[in-house]
């Protein structure tokens, strides 16, 4: 099954929700760049928000709660794939120096 466009019922002054009437034709939307933009910087930062969480929580188990000059060398970290190797180094590492040294 192909994209469809949505038809929508646009609510009346009293409705507080759109509601989802039915998918006309066969065709793709078109989507603007800065839609498609928007959409992957913001899947982004949701997950390097996820990520950063992720490694704060497993490191404060391991290794106990960082220094706040950790922990904000920590939030600095903006690269995916960093992120993720340290989530995995965690396990090797025997404190938040030696899993944060280059």
């Amino acid at each position: 099954m192909g994209w469809g466009s949505l038809i929508v019922h646009r609510p009346q002054t009293n409705e507080r929700h759109l509601k989802f009437v039915g998918v006309r034709n066969n065709s793709r939307p078109r989507v603007p760049w800065q839609v498609q933009t928007m959409n992957k910087t913001t899947y982004e930062k949701g997950t390097q928000n996820t990520l950063l969480r992720m490694l704060l929580r497993l490191g404060t188990k391991q290794f106990g709660s960082p220094s706040p000059e950790l922990e904000s060398q920590v939030r600095a970290i903006h690269d995916l794939i960093r992120l993720e190797e340290l989530i995995e180094q965690i396990q090797n590492a025997q404190s938040w120096d030696d899993l944060l040294q280059d």
